[in-house]
């Protein structure tokens, strides 16, 4: 039991850290989606904060064509 306790922590540690990747570049694509920077993505580090900025970006309708960011996303 004890041989497997590294590969599995180092496997589960990849997997976080590709998840975390991920969450970030949806989030930066969401607040570019709406017309904002990406650093706004650091305000969900803030934890009184953050339900209230996620709440926003769930609700928030998208820019209507292109933004200064690029076209919308399909």
């Amino acid at each position: 039991l004890a041989l497997l306790s590294l590969p599995i922590s180092l496997i589960s540690i990849a997997i976080s850290i590709c998840v975390v990747i991920f969450s970030i570049s949806i989030s930066i694509k969401r607040w570019h989606d709406i017309g904002k920077s990406g650093w706004w993505t650091l305000t969900t580090l803030i934890p009184a904060i953050n339900i209230i900025v996620w709440i926003y970006m769930i609700f928030k309708k998208g820019d209507v064509g292109s933004n200064q960011f690029g076209s919308p996303q399909k």
